[in-house]
C-alpha cells in the first residue's frame, strides 16, 4: 500500500526504505524551481487585494506545518528537546515570516529574506530525510515547509518588488550573536540547533572546538552575504 508508512517514525521504517536522493528527488527539485518561476510570474499579474489574500493564507499555513510537526512526534512519542524544539532557522521562519507578511515590518522582511532564504534553499541541496520514503508524512512535510519557506522571500523581492536594506556589519554581528546564543543554549540542554556544535552524524567532517564555530559562523557569514549582495551593490537608498 502506498501510504502503509505515511505516519510512521523512521525508527519503524524497514531498512532502505527510504533510498529517495535519486533521480527522484532532482525531478522533485527540477519541478520546484519551475513551480517558483510560475508562482512569481502569477503573483505579478495578480491584484493587491488577491496577493493580499495568497500571503495570508500562506502566513496561517506556516506555523500550522511546524505545529503538525510537533504533534505528530508527540504522537509517535519520539519528541525530544534536544532535537525538535523550534529553534532551527527554518523553524523560526515559519512563526516570523508570518509575522512579517502580517505586519508588512521592512526590518524583519529582511531578516527572512537574508536569514530564511538561503536557510530553505540550503535544506534541498543538504536535505534530512532519513530513511523515510517519499510517501510518508515527514517528507512531504520537509519538502512543502521549505518551498514555502523559500517561495514567500522571493515573491516579496520578485513579485513586490521588495529591496532589502541592511548594513552588512549588522548582519554579520546578527550572525555572530545567533551563533553564540545557540552555541550557549546547545550546551544547556544537550542539543545541536544551528549545527553551531557538530554536523549531524551522517556528515563524515570532524573539527573540534572552536574550529568547529569558527567555521559554521562563517559559512553562515558567507551565505547572508552572498544572499544580501546584489542589493548592496545597486544600493541606492541609506540602510537600515
Amino acid at each position: 500500500m502506498i501510504f502503509q508508512y505515511f505516519w510512521k517514525h523512521e525508527i519503524n521504517l524497514p531498512k532502505g526504505i527510504g533510498n529517495n536522493l535519486g533521480w527522484q528527488y532532482l525531478v522533485t527539485i527540477a519541478l520546484m524551481l519551475v513551480a517558483f518561476v510560475l508562482l512569481i510570474l502569477i503573483y505579478r499579474k495578480m491584484s493587491a487585494k488577491h496577493r493580499k489574500r495568497l500571503m495570508i493564507a500562506l502566513a496561517i499555513m506556516m506555523p500550522l506545518l511546524e505545529i503538525s510537526r510537533i504533534i505528530w512526534k508527540l504522537a509517535v512519542g519520539q519528541f525530544y528537546t534536544a532535537e525538535d524544539l523550534p529553534l532551527q532557522i527554518c523553524r523560526i521562519m515559519l512563526f516570523l515570516q508570518p509575522i512579517a507578511i502580517l505586519t508588512q515590518n521592512a526590518k524583519l522582511k529582511t531578516f527572512c529574506y537574508t536569514f530564511g532564504l538561503p536557510g530553505a534553499l540550503l535544506a534541498f541541496v543538504m536535505p534530512t530525510f532519513g530513511n523515510y520514503p517519499i510517501m510518508s508524512f515527514f517528507y512531504l512535510r520537509y519538502i512543502i515547509c521549505h518551498f514555502v519557506l523559500a517561495l514567500v522571500p522571493l515573491l516579496w523581492v520578485f513579485g513586490d518588488k521588495f529591496r532589502p536594506r541592511v548594513k552588512l556589519w549588522v548582519l554579520l554581528t546578527a550572525v555572530l550573536a545567533l551563533g553564540v546564543v545557540m552555541f550557549g543554549a546547545n550546551v544547556l540542554i544537550g542539543s545541536n540547533y544551528f549545527y553551531v556544535n557538530y554536523l549531524p552524524t551522517h556528515v563524515n567532517i570532524n573539527l573540534p572546538q572552536p574550529w568547529h564555530f569558527i567555521v559554521m559562523v562563517s559559512f553562515m557569514m558567507a551565505i547572508v552575504t552572498i544572499t544580501i549582495l546584489p542589493f548592496l551593490l545597486r544600493k541606492k537608498e541609506p540602510a537600515l
